[in-house]
Protein backbone atom coordinates (compact mmCIF):
# COMPACT_ATOMS: atom_id res chain seq x y z
CA UNK A 1 0.00 0.00 0.00
CA UNK A 2 2.83 2.24 0.62
CA UNK A 3 3.85 1.85 -2.95
CA UNK A 4 0.34 2.91 -4.05
CA UNK A 5 0.53 5.97 -1.88
CA UNK A 6 3.94 6.86 -3.13
CA UNK A 7 2.77 6.49 -6.73
CA UNK A 8 -0.21 8.66 -6.00
CA UNK A 9 1.96 11.29 -4.33
CA UNK A 10 4.39 11.22 -7.27
CA UNK A 11 1.53 11.56 -9.66
CA UNK A 12 0.17 14.54 -7.76
CA UNK A 13 3.61 16.11 -7.58
CA UNK A 14 4.01 15.74 -11.36
CA UNK A 15 0.62 17.18 -11.98
CA UNK A 16 1.33 20.22 -9.77
CA UNK A 17 4.68 20.69 -11.41
CA UNK A 18 3.05 20.78 -14.90
CA UNK A 19 -0.06 22.74 -13.82
CA UNK A 20 1.58 26.21 -13.75
CA UNK A 21 3.00 25.72 -17.26
CA UNK A 22 -0.36 24.45 -18.47
CA UNK A 23 -2.06 27.45 -16.76
CA UNK A 24 0.30 29.82 -18.57
CA UNK A 25 -0.49 28.18 -21.91
CA UNK A 26 -4.21 28.25 -21.14
CA UNK A 27 -4.01 31.94 -20.10
CA UNK A 28 -2.15 32.86 -23.30
CA UNK A 29 -4.65 30.97 -25.42
CA UNK A 30 -7.52 32.59 -23.53
CA UNK A 31 -6.00 36.05 -23.99
CA UNK A 32 -5.62 35.40 -27.74
CA UNK A 33 -9.17 34.12 -27.97
CA UNK A 34 -10.56 37.15 -26.10
CA UNK A 35 -8.59 39.45 -28.42
CA UNK A 36 -10.07 37.62 -31.43
CA UNK A 37 -13.60 37.96 -30.03
CA UNK A 38 -12.93 41.66 -29.39
CA UNK A 39 -11.81 42.17 -33.01
CA UNK A 40 -14.90 40.36 -34.25
CA UNK A 41 -17.14 42.52 -32.08
CA UNK A 42 -15.45 45.69 -33.35
CA UNK A 43 -16.05 44.57 -36.97
CA UNK A 44 -19.65 43.76 -36.12
CA UNK A 45 -20.17 47.19 -34.53
CA UNK A 46 -18.62 48.83 -37.59
CA UNK A 47 -20.93 46.87 -39.92
CA UNK A 48 -23.96 47.76 -37.82
CA UNK A 49 -22.99 51.45 -37.84
CA UNK A 50 -22.63 51.40 -41.63
CA UNK A 51 -25.95 49.59 -41.97
CA UNK A 52 -27.64 52.18 -39.74
CA UNK A 53 -26.09 55.01 -41.78
CA UNK A 54 -27.35 53.41 -45.01
CA UNK A 55 -30.83 53.11 -43.48
CA UNK A 56 -30.76 56.78 -42.48
CA UNK A 57 -29.67 57.78 -45.98
CA UNK A 58 -32.43 55.63 -47.47
CA UNK A 59 -34.98 57.25 -45.16
CA UNK A 60 -33.87 60.76 -46.16
CA UNK A 61 -34.05 59.81 -49.85
CA UNK A 62 -37.58 58.49 -49.35
CA UNK A 63 -38.59 61.68 -47.55
CA UNK A 64 -37.18 63.78 -50.42
CA UNK A 65 -39.07 61.67 -52.94
CA UNK A 66 -42.31 61.96 -50.97
CA UNK A 67 -41.98 65.74 -50.60
CA UNK A 68 -41.28 66.13 -54.33
CA UNK A 69 -44.26 63.95 -55.24
CA UNK A 70 -46.46 66.13 -53.05
CA UNK A 71 -45.17 69.25 -54.81
CA UNK A 72 -46.12 68.05 -58.31
CA UNK A 73 -49.91 68.43 -57.85
CA UNK A 74 -49.38 71.84 -56.25
CA UNK A 75 -47.33 72.97 -59.24
CA UNK A 76 -50.08 71.76 -61.56
CA UNK A 77 -52.73 73.55 -59.50
CA UNK A 78 -50.60 76.72 -59.54
CA UNK A 79 -50.34 76.63 -63.35
CA UNK A 80 -54.13 76.24 -63.61
CA UNK A 81 -54.70 79.12 -61.20
CA UNK A 82 -52.25 81.34 -63.09
CA UNK A 83 -54.03 80.51 -66.37
CA UNK A 84 -57.37 81.35 -64.78
CA UNK A 85 -55.97 84.70 -63.64
CA UNK A 86 -54.69 85.42 -67.16
CA UNK A 87 -58.06 84.50 -68.72
CA UNK A 88 -59.88 86.65 -66.17
CA UNK A 89 -57.58 89.60 -66.89
CA UNK A 90 -58.29 89.16 -70.60
CA UNK A 91 -62.02 89.02 -69.89
CA UNK A 92 -61.79 92.22 -67.85
CA UNK A 93 -60.00 93.92 -70.73
CA UNK A 94 -62.70 92.74 -73.14
CA UNK A 95 -65.46 93.97 -70.83
CA UNK A 96 -63.63 97.28 -70.38
CA UNK A 97 -63.69 97.74 -74.16
CA UNK A 98 -67.43 96.98 -74.14
CA UNK A 99 -67.88 99.58 -71.40
CA UNK A 100 -66.03 102.19 -73.44
CA UNK A 101 -68.25 101.44 -76.44
CA UNK A 102 -71.38 101.82 -74.32
CA UNK A 103 -70.06 105.04 -72.77
CA UNK A 104 -69.50 106.41 -76.28
CA UNK A 105 -73.04 105.32 -77.24
CA UNK A 106 -74.51 106.99 -74.16
CA UNK A 107 -72.54 110.17 -74.95
CA UNK A 108 -73.92 110.15 -78.53
CA UNK A 109 -77.42 109.56 -77.21
CA UNK A 110 -77.01 112.49 -74.80
CA UNK A 111 -75.81 114.79 -77.61
CA UNK A 112 -78.67 113.68 -79.82
CA UNK A 113 -81.17 113.95 -76.99
CA UNK A 114 -82.23 110.30 -77.31
CA UNK A 115 -80.82 109.17 -73.96
CA UNK A 116 -83.19 107.93 -71.28
CA UNK A 117 -82.70 106.03 -67.99
CA UNK A 118 -84.20 102.90 -69.52
CA UNK A 119 -82.41 103.09 -72.88
CA UNK A 120 -80.78 100.02 -74.34
CA UNK A 121 -77.30 101.55 -73.86
CA UNK A 122 -77.96 102.25 -70.17
CA UNK A 123 -79.31 98.71 -69.57
CA UNK A 124 -76.28 97.29 -71.34
CA UNK A 125 -74.02 99.51 -69.21
CA UNK A 126 -75.59 98.11 -66.03
CA UNK A 127 -74.93 94.56 -67.25
CA UNK A 128 -71.36 95.47 -68.11
CA UNK A 129 -70.83 96.99 -64.66
CA UNK A 130 -72.13 93.78 -63.08
CA UNK A 131 -69.76 91.76 -65.27
CA UNK A 132 -66.83 93.99 -64.28
CA UNK A 133 -67.65 93.61 -60.60
CA UNK A 134 -67.96 89.84 -60.95
CA UNK A 135 -64.72 89.50 -62.95
CA UNK A 136 -62.78 91.73 -60.55
CA UNK A 137 -63.92 89.57 -57.62
CA UNK A 138 -62.93 86.47 -59.57
CA UNK A 139 -59.55 88.05 -60.34
CA UNK A 140 -58.94 88.87 -56.67
CA UNK A 141 -59.84 85.30 -55.68
CA UNK A 142 -57.56 83.89 -58.37
CA UNK A 143 -54.63 86.06 -57.32
CA UNK A 144 -55.14 85.04 -53.68
CA UNK A 145 -55.15 81.37 -54.69
CA UNK A 146 -51.94 81.87 -56.69
CA UNK A 147 -50.30 83.56 -53.69
CA UNK A 148 -51.30 80.74 -51.31
CA UNK A 149 -50.09 78.06 -53.75
CA UNK A 150 -46.79 79.86 -54.27
CA UNK A 151 -46.33 80.03 -50.48
CA UNK A 152 -47.06 76.31 -50.08
CA UNK A 153 -44.69 75.45 -52.92
CA UNK A 154 -41.97 77.63 -51.41
CA UNK A 155 -42.37 75.84 -48.07
CA UNK A 156 -42.23 72.45 -49.76
CA UNK A 157 -39.16 73.40 -51.77
CA UNK A 158 -37.48 74.68 -48.59
CA UNK A 159 -38.21 71.33 -46.93
CA UNK A 160 -36.68 69.48 -49.88
CA UNK A 161 -33.61 71.74 -49.80
CA UNK A 162 -33.15 71.06 -46.07
CA UNK A 163 -33.40 67.31 -46.65
CA UNK A 164 -30.96 67.52 -49.57
CA UNK A 165 -28.49 69.41 -47.36
CA UNK A 166 -28.92 66.76 -44.67
CA UNK A 167 -28.27 64.04 -47.24
CA UNK A 168 -25.16 65.80 -48.54
CA UNK A 169 -23.87 66.05 -44.97
CA UNK A 170 -24.55 62.36 -44.39
CA UNK A 171 -22.69 61.50 -47.57
CA UNK A 172 -19.80 63.73 -46.56
CA UNK A 173 -20.19 66.14 -49.48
Amino acid sequence: MKAGRIGFVLMLAGWFAVAPARAQVDAAALTEEVAGVNRSLERLVSLLERSLNHQRIDLVLKRIDLKERRLAPLESELRKAENTVLRTESEIERVAEMREQQERQISRDLREGTDSPDSEARRMMQKIESMVTFQEGRLDDGRELVRRLEDRLAEGRDDVRILEDMLAEMLGE
